[in-house]
């Protein structure tokens, strides 16, 4: 056996690629890699360790200060994060509409990017979504001091 497919629960993936990453296995996990950042801190731990980084693509939520050095040595590929600055932008934004009256409807532009066309949940009601996912790699990881 070759390679390991991990397709359990979401708090055994880290934990099982890890196991597999140093028993010399290929690993194709499904996503989340971890939920905690122990889950994570082993995974990555286990890729450094068996000298995977190049053969290894590990992609997850997380911020550059967390995770800007694993980003920088390859251990992780790409971190994914909302902007906290864009987001406190949007509610405020968001705050003012309501308290001026306005109603926020599908397509509503609150004038923040990532924020220009709001969809609603398709499962909470009172729940607006935007589109300002920011994707990070070792080469703009800077742009995010926090």
């Amino acid at each position: 056996m070759d390679a390991i497919a991990i397709i359990t629960q979401h708090h055994l993936h880290g934990p099982q690629a890890a196991q597999a990453l140093r028993s010399g296995k290929d690993v194709y996990s499904a996503v989340p890699a971890g939920i905690t950042l122990d889950e994570m801190r082993t995974l990555v731990r286990a890729v450094q360790e068996t000298g995977r980084a190049a053969d290894t693509c590990v992609i997850g939520t997380s911020i550059p200060s967390i995770a800007g050095k694993y980003l920088t040595d390859k251990s992780i590929d790409q971190i994914f994060f909302w902007d906290p600055a864009a987001a406190g932008e949007a509610q405020l934004a968001l705050a003012l509409k309501i308290a001026k009256g306005e109603k926020i409807t599908e397509g509503t532009d609150l004038g923040v990017d990532g924020y220009h066309k709001l969809k609603k949940s398709p499962t909470m009601a009172n729940v607006w979504l935007g589109d300002a996912q920011v994707s990070v790699d070792a080469s703009t990881a800077s742009k995010y001091p926090f």
